[in-house]
């Protein structure tokens, strides 16, 4: 049901929601904020960021530009546009209740629907949404006016162009939720087997697994900037987890993001909410969005990267590729395995704790039987029997092994989406020493290479693992390009 609000009418809030007020905070001389549209639980009660205006009151005295309801809709709309300090409002927020559960999960499109260059910078974005509310909660409609990424400008919806706007106010059934116990940790994971989540240190732990370039949580945020992870109040006015992921400088290879909750750790009590039992929200990213990608950055949605959730362990996770720098060096297969330092760049590294053997127990004297984020050993798969009875995913690709092929032959390497025995759709790219030789182009799930300069051509078929109970899928084509 769609409402309509005049400006400057207080709404009638409960005791409950009227607590949970945030006071305004940008004066006429500071920069603009972005403004709530999209309701929000609040788990703790310290650690909110601070959100311009206040709940129930509206002001559209600003810029206010036509546009539509979102990028791909025809449906126009007038938009009272975000960082403007005379456009103000603010949806209902609440307190979490004790028990609090997230449902979904939402990982940043860019992450799900393809792989990345060093080099480029990684934005990093999570949102967590609560699907089952008690009761509805007030959202602002949104009207997206331009722009895409950094340049997108979206803005309240409202029903005409001048300064007697009214805004278009939705009962929700869906909030946003805000965990100062969120944290980010990103680190290069050799060999998924290998590896172990050690809940004490916020990192997986093992010999297939590389020291973090980044690991820090919202409560220890210090400090604004593209080096910080905290919570923020994105352009479309809902409250997401973000960090500027810089790859100068580190080396090829898997990398796994993982998102977890902290328990109570120095003066932290501990995350007021929980993923038990939460999913992950499908990319919304089209095929016109694939046909935009590069062959060298990945591929299409069909072949997208896969997130996981592990809701006992507090804990979701999506490993994405990072490719055209230097291979890294062996690491040491052995207990001491995991410790080859990254290379210089890319966030705060943090050295892995000492480990106990597979399935011994806690690591580095934590305490057996202790919650998450208070001294839990690692979990996951740990024994021989367990490892045994991972799955090798497999695949049918009719591309031949190896041949030999002239310049300017476009060979067909899948003509249509292969998925592998877990169900995951494979991928295909050159080699960084094929890259000048030929070019791997991924439509639609058919997939080609063209055949560009005399020398070798090598390309690579591979899936990532779904889920702990699946390895990788990979397979090596190598062809001959003659003159």
């Amino acid at each position: 049901m769609v409402r309509t609000r005049h400006v400057g009418v207080l709404m009638v809030a409960s005791a409950l929601a009227a607590s949970m007020i945030v006071p305004a905070s940008a004066a006429e001389d500071e920069e603009a904020g972005n403004n709530l549209s999209f309701p929000v639980i609040w788990a703790e009660a310290d650690g909110r960021p601070t959100i311009p205006g206040v709940m129930g009151v509206e002001s559209f005295k600003g810029e206010i530009l036509p546009g539509t309801l979102d990028p791909d809709s025809a449906v126009d709309c007038f938009g009272a546009v975000q960082k403007d300090v005379k456009n103000s409002w603010q949806a209902e927020s609440m307190d979490a209740a004790p028990g609090h559960t997230v449902n979904v999960i939402d990982w940043g499109d860019n992450l799900e629907v393809k792989d990345w260059k060093i080099g480029k910078p990684v934005r990093v974005e999570t949102g967590l949404y609560d699907t089952t509310l008690d009761a509805t909660m007030d959202r602002y409609e949104m009207c997206y006016i331009s722009g895409q990424g950094q340049t997108e400008k979206w803005g309240a919806k409202v029903s005409t162009d001048n300064p007697s706007a009214t805004a278009s106010v939705l009962a929700s059934t869906e909030a946003m939720v805000f965990t100062a116990g969120a944290r980010l940790t990103i680190q290069r994971i050799a060999d998924p087997t290998k590896v172990t989540w050690d809940a004490a240190s916020h990192q997986w732990v093992g010999a297939g697994a590389i020291a973090p370039v980044f690991n820090s949580a919202v409560h220890e945020k210090s400090s604004d900037g593209p080096g910080s992870y905290g919570a923020e109040l994105n352009v479309q006015g809902k409250i997401i987890y973000g960090y500027n992921w810089s790859t100068d400088g580190l080396f090829n290879g898997e990398y796994r993001l993982t998102y977890s909750l902290d328990g109570a750790t120095g003066s932290f009590l501990g995350s007021g909410t929980s993923l038990v039992g939460a999913t992950i929200l499908a990319s919304e990213e089209g095929e016109e969005e694939a046909a935009l990608i590069s062959p060298r950055e990945g591929s299409s949605p069909n072949s997208a990267n896969q997130a996981v959730v592990l809701g006992d362990q507090e804990l979701t996770y999506i490993d994405v590729a990072l490719s055209g720098g230097q291979d890294p060096p062996p690491i040491d297969d052995g207990d001491g395995g995991g410790t080859t330092p990254p290379p210089s760049g890319g966030g705060t590294t943090t050295p892995p704790p000492a480990t106990s053997s597979p399935g011994t127990g806690a690591p580095g004297g934590a305490q057996a039987g202790a919650g998450p984020g208070e001294g839990a050993g690692p979990v996951g798969i740990t024994t021989p029997a367990q490892l045994l009875a991972q799955k090798r995913q497999t695949a049918r690709i009719r591309a031949p092994k190896s041949a030999a092929f002239k310049v300017g032959t476009m060979l067909v390497l899948t003509k249509k989406p292969v998925k592998t025995s877990a169900g995951v759709t494979v991928r295909w790219r050159a080699t960084e020493a094929s890259e000048d030789n030929c070019t791997v182009r991924v439509r639609n799930g058919r997939a080609t290479a063209e055949m560009i300069k005399a020398g070798t051509c090598r390309v690579i078929a591979f899936a990532p693992a779904p889920s702990p109970e699946f390895l990788r899928f990979r397979e090596t084509r190598t062809y001959r390009v003659t003159g």
